[in-house]
């Protein structure tokens, strides 16, 4: 099927799925030693500022800067940006930018709020699950990479449920 003739709806779900992948990817290579900078501004959060037994604070610990997740992710947001304008319709594509901007900034939003005491969400069962998942990111960090969605972490055998206390068969 030629992209022009793509439902807009069907651009968002697979725009969805693209941006988690690339999230997912992005991520693992934050946890890959080659990546030199990029590793060594992402440890910092895990070292630093969250390391396993110091999870939260009363407000997000900045990480130093050029380690912001703005900073490591911009080149990848921006790849697909480039690649949504250039191969869809131009009212798809602008749709599907938007939600790029969404999905990373809730990413960006929901990930910090995590690490917050009273954090709003907190009050909210599937917030408390997100967080438990990504706490046992920090114990384990080769799992669960995904921050709200975990379908890449299932597919490719890194999702770890902590009540379960072993990695999850897909």
């Amino acid at each position: 099927m030629p992209l022009d003739a793509l439902h807009p709806l069907a651009a968002l779900c697979i725009g969805f799925y693209l941006a988690e992948g690339a999230g997912y990817l992005v991520h693992r290579l934050l946890h890959w030693p080659g990546s030199g900078a990029l590793y060594e501004g992402h440890m910092d959060h895990h070292r630093r500022l969250y390391p396993p037994g110091d999870l939260l604070s009363d407000v997000y610990r900045t990480p130093s800067p050029g380690a912001s997740a703005v900073i490591l992710f911009a080149p990848f947001f921006v790849a697909l940006v480039l690649a949504a304008l250039i191969t869809l319709p131009l009212g798809t594509a602008i749709l599907v930018v938007i939600e790029l901007a969404v999905l990373a900034w809730l990413n960006n939003y929901l990930h910090d709020g995590m690490h917050v005491r009273g954090f709003w969400l907190e009050r909210f069962g599937c917030f408390r699950r997100l967080r438990e998942l990504h706490f046992q990111h920090h114990a384990e960090m080769s799992s669960n990479l995904g921050i709200f969605v975990f379908v890449f972490d299932h597919l490719l055998a890194t999702y770890r449920d902590p009540a379960i206390g072993r990695r999850a068969r897909s």
